[in-house]
């Protein structure tokens, strides 16, 4: 940091930030956390042997054991009195996310963007309108099924 480079502040009141999968990303976000001032608290399948567990401890209640799809394990991360939800990884509960966000859980990124990830195709689509709208050439891209005449379409293309 240079001389004239001001360090901002970080805020008095610790963030609690809970996250959706405990795998490689969670462990290297909650390493960073507590330099910033945040708490992470995790939901992760393999529970106190995810990642993250080896940075939040085994030993605190900050790890819950769940399917990253179950709507009450979900509830329960939130519970853990997170200030915003986020996830690690996209194969999460996006009906259970959208039922937090109804209830005024602040998710991020929002279910709605979430469940667009998932679909790989519908994400394709959306980024291509976007930047066709913005005078980007793109590359033709084609919607695979096991029916053998969309592969030969495809080369005829």
């Amino acid at each position: 940091m240079s001389a004239t480079t001001q360090q901002k502040p970080l805020p008095s009141t610790m963030l609690r930030v809970g996250c959706v999968g405990g795998g490689q990303l969670g462990r290297m976000m909650a390493m960073e956390a507590s330099r910033l001032n945040i708490q992470m608290n995790f939901l992760d399948s393999t529970g106190s042997a995810c990642p993250a567990a080896q940075v939040v401890g085994t030993s605190t209640n900050r790890v819950i054991e769940g399917s990253l799809y179950d709507t009450s394990k979900l509830r329960a991360l939130v519970d853990l009195g997170c200030d915003v939800v986020t996830m690690e990884i996209e194969h999460v509960g996006v009906d259970g996310l959208a039922q937090l966000e109804s209830e005024g859980v602040n998710v991020q990124p929002c279910s709605r963007v979430v469940r667009l990830i998932q679909d790989k195709y519908a994400q394709k689509v959306r980024e291509s309108l976007d930047l066709l709208c913005n005078a980007f050439v793109i590359s033709m891209f084609f919607i695979y099924s096991n029916d053998i005449s969309t592969v030969q379409n495809a080369k005829t293309n």
